[in-house]
């Protein structure tokens, strides 16, 4: 395995209420946050998106991998429209294992890794379908963190290329 390389999608964000008889209103927010931060009544259903460009630099020897830990809160993941389905991330049910990008605290079971350098555009857009209970701690934080990891080859072996 060759060297990996991290860009946190912190924000800004867009939530969005889906089902409350709202005006389809939209907030912006920055992750992490905390339950306090989100400007809905919990429990609900809502859409966080963002926008965010294609790393620099990337050639066909890297793999682009979007990495989301949830806390289980997260009901569906799509990239430019993609659905990547949460049963099929690469580390669904895997524990962490010690020297991988998860942060401290991770949950095995809301962490989701998938490959998608096949799927990316110069510009992109993640939405994320959120399930927000009603056990909801308001003063806890907000268990998702979102980021992109680079996979590239050792030098030796891209040199071999």
């Amino acid at each position: 395995m060759g060297r990996e390389h991290r860009i946190r999608l912190r924000g800004p964000w867009s939530l969005a209420a889906r089902g409350d008889g709202s005006d389809e209103a939209t907030w912006s927010i920055r992750l992490p946050a905390t339950w306090s931060d989100l400007p809905i009544a919990c429990p609900a259903e809502a859409d966080l998106t963002r926008v965010f460009q294609s790393p620099s630099g990337l050639s066909d020897v890297h793999r682009l991998f979007l990495v989301l830990d949830h806390g289980g809160i997260v009901r569906a993941c799509w990239v430019n429209g993609r659905l990547f389905p949460l049963a099929e991330s690469i580390l669904r049910g895997q524990p962490h294992q010690e020297g991988t990008f998860a942060p401290a605290g991770a949950s095995a079971g809301g962490l989701g890794r998938w490959d998608i350098t096949c799927h990316i555009q110069r510009t992109n857009l993640l939405r994320l379908s959120l399930d927000i209970p009603s056990a909801a701690a308001p003063d806890g934080p907000l268990p998702i963190e979102v980021w992109l990891e680079i996979e590239e080859p050792d030098d030796e072996i891209h040199d071999a290329h």
